[in-house]
């Protein structure tokens, strides 16, 4: 028993310092990340230099470089209201892309894209002086935000739906052929998930790990997969 309680209370060390500062302080971190490389990930990122696990692609390379390759896009988007799809969304309308958000909630979406086209007023804004010597306009003639050396006019749409719902996303795609006229999607990031299911979203008489969607279907895999 005593072996036992002592092990405990090694492990518990071990774990506490492994959480502490002293590992990045002493250097292990960026030791591990140099001899062993399948230890990034596993250890927490802002450990590691950056001149040891450099970024593979920058913001800089993005905005001043790819912009242009993206610029007049449409793109649609799921779970961008918050998160990654909302970053990812936002940078996309920074570089002329117009959007289609796909949210559950349709007041969060909504303020989701005011926001965003807040954002590309702003820089329209700053287009409108960098070019105001008569170049506000780019090799197609239109007019519009600029991200280094790109130019471009967007719109940002909002539409409601629900991912774990078979009837919801049928009528989704339905409606989004409708909305945009039969304009071609050139990019489609399905970021929306679920991890968890919380206490108000379990249909009643469901045990949480055995929630089900309308279709029948466990509501997470449902969801994230079907």
């Amino acid at each position: 028993m005593r072996i036992v309680s002592l092990f405990v209370l090694f492990i518990s060390i071990i774990i506490g310092v492994y959480f502490s500062p002293i590992p990045e302080r002493i250097g292990l971190y960026r030791l591990c990340a140099r001899m062993f490389p399948a230890s990034i990930g596993m250890t927490p990122l802002r450990m590691h230099s950056p001149m040891l696990t450099p970024w593979g692609y920058t913001f800089e390379e993005y905005y001043g470089r790819d912009c242009k390759s993206i610029q007049g896009q449409n793109a649609l988007v799921t779970g961008a209201n918050s998160g990654i799809g909302y970053q990812i969304a936002t940078a996309l309308a920074k570089c002329g892309v117009s959007l289609t958000l796909a949210c559950m909630n349709p007041e969060l979406c909504e303020r989701a894209a005011n926001e965003m086209k807040m954002s590309t007023k702003m820089i329209e804004s700053e287009a409108r002086s960098r070019y105001s010597n008569g170049n506000d306009r780019n090799e197609s003639g239109s007019s519009g935000t600029v991200i280094g050396d790109t130019v471009g006019t967007i719109t940002i749409n909002t539409m409601t739906v629900d991912l774990s719902s078979l009837t919801s996303v049928q009528e989704f795609s339905e409606a989004y052929l409708v909305k945009n006229g039969g304009i071609p999607l050139d990019m489609l990031f399905l970021n929306a998930g679920r991890a968890a299911i919380y206490g108000e979203q379990i249909p009643v008489g469901q045990k949480p790990n055995l929630a089900l969607s309308e279709d029948g279907i466990e509501i997470i895999f449902a969801t994230n997969y079907v």
